[in-house]
């Protein structure tokens, strides 16, 4: 769209990033904390942006203040749309655990300061300036752009990315989208663009234990909560079965070129050897992407502490591979808890997802990445939680996850957590990458 060589170019990219950067400010300081989430200030916002830009916008509600935005900027329809994707909810921050407010959007020692920076309010303002500046340069468009940055995606997108693909997803339907999952980390090995082709599926589900109430001074074994307790212990202590699926193949090929030793990870799935090399590894971003994962997360049980209580619940987070059906998470889990008198009930499944590697899109991402940052290596991995993607390829979409920002790990375990932040330097070179992206997908 415009690169940074040349005077001319510089100074219109200070502008550019100028501009992008109070845009950021500006959503960091809308608290769109989820819950409750309150998304509607943030996308009236962009809305105002977009339609200044000559760019027309609907805000939509899904329910009273749960806002998403779609927009779209025509081609000439030669090519199938293409689709900007991002949320405007942000997981909540507790001020007193922040060393600077974390709605300030403060900026200092070279960063923007803030809750959402990263995940994925500084993604959104990337897209949101990709689109307005095709608009400006009179982009000859073969794609239409569309836009849209929506509700909810961190409670599980019902109010966002699944209602709008169940409502209105003729305003967000395209060959691709550009969505977050994917990042780049930087060490002294050098940096990798990991873009997200695939997503584990989710299962949510309530595990049920029933006993004999009685005085907590006569203790008893009928507990209920005893029986979680050892339910709890055999999740803590079940490794599911390593398979390798087609995108962490091609992850451990490519990523290797980043880090020698994850070639050996092919050899993963060979009995004992690849539980060996997995905690050789000892990276649990890697070991989720290899098999099931079962975490307790919840437990409820008691009123006092002197009843024996006669129920206990544990919830339990299931993240699955590629090709796992609710009947074999349901197989699995029982062969966890075995003779345990326990009730199993599944309140959640969504099946893992995957787009194609080998489409133009993908060698787009890649290329670009190469010319921006020719000594990174760019590869394909499984996002081992769960994003709006899922919603989109689930209706035949292919989506690709891409935060185009080479930060260290500490940065990265901000997200969700405590100073999360984004480096403005970083930030430019990410909406550089996302703006050409867009041009060499469109024109």
């Amino acid at each position: 769209m415009v690169t940074g060589t040349g005077t001319a170019d510089d100074d219109m990219w200070g502008s550019i990033r100028s501009e992008a950067i109070e845009h950021l400010r500006t959503l960091v300081r809308i608290n769109t904390s989820n819950p409750p989430g309150n998304e509607l200030d943030a996308a009236n916002y962009i809305k105002g942006v977009l339609e200044a830009n000559g760019i027309r916008a609907d805000v939509i509600e899904s329910a009273p203040r749960r806002a998403n935005l779609l927009a779209k900027l025509d081609g000439d329809g030669s090519k199938r749309p293409m689709l900007l994707l991002s949320h405007l909810d942000v997981v909540p921050a507790d001020p007193t655990r922040w060393s600077i407010e974390p709605f300030s959007a403060t900026i200092k020692d070279g960063y923007v300061w803030g809750r959402g920076t990263l995940d994925t309010k500084g993604l959104t303002v990337m897209e949101l300036m990709a689109m307005v500046l095709a608009k400006r340069q009179n982009l000859r468009l073969k794609r239409d752009i569309k836009f849209a940055a929506l509700a909810d995606e961190e409670c599980g997108g019902k109010l966002g990315a699944e209602w709008i693909t169940q409502h209105h997803f003729d305003r967000v339907s395209a060959e691709f989208a550009l969505n977050e999952g994917g990042h780049a980390l930087r060490s002294d090995k050098g940096r990798i663009y990991m873009v997200a082709t695939a997503e584990k599926g989710v299962c949510w589900s309530v595990l049920t234990a029933r006993g004999r109430a009685g005085h907590g001074s006569m203790p008893h074994m009928d507990n209920a909560v005893i029986k979680i307790a050892s339910a709890i212990d055999r999740l803590a202590r079940h490794r599911s079965k390593v398979r390798i699926t087609k995108t962490v193949a091609r992850f451990i090929a490519a990523a290797s070129s980043y880090d020698r030793r994850i070639a050996f990870l092919k050899l993963a799935s060979v009995p004992i050897l690849g539980e060996l090399l997995i905690r050789k590894a000892q990276d649990r971003f890697i070991a989720a992407m290899l098999r099931n994962t079962f975490a307790p997360t919840m437990i409820h049980g008691g009123t006092k502490v002197n009843i024996i209580p006669d129920l206990c619940t544990l919830e339990v987070d299931s993240r699955i591979l590629p090709g796992v059906t609710k009947e074999a998470w349901l197989r699995e889990m029982k062969e966890i808890l075995a003779d345990l008198p326990i009730e199993v009930e599944q309140r959640t499944f969504n099946e893992a997802t995957e787009s194609d590697v080998d489409t133009e899109f993908y060698r787009v991402i890649e290329r670009t990445i190469k010319e921006a940052d020719p000594e990174a290596t760019v590869a394909p991995f499984m996002v081992p939680g769960a994003t709006d993607s899922r919603f989109l390829r689930l209706k035949g979409m292919a989506s690709y996850g891409l935060v185009p920002l080479a930060i260290p790990k500490e940065e990265m375990d901000a997200v969700h957590g405590v100073d999360e932040r984004i480096s403005v330097e970083g930030f430019e070179l990410g909406l550089k990458i996302t703006c050409e992206i867009v041009r060499q997908m469109c024109t």
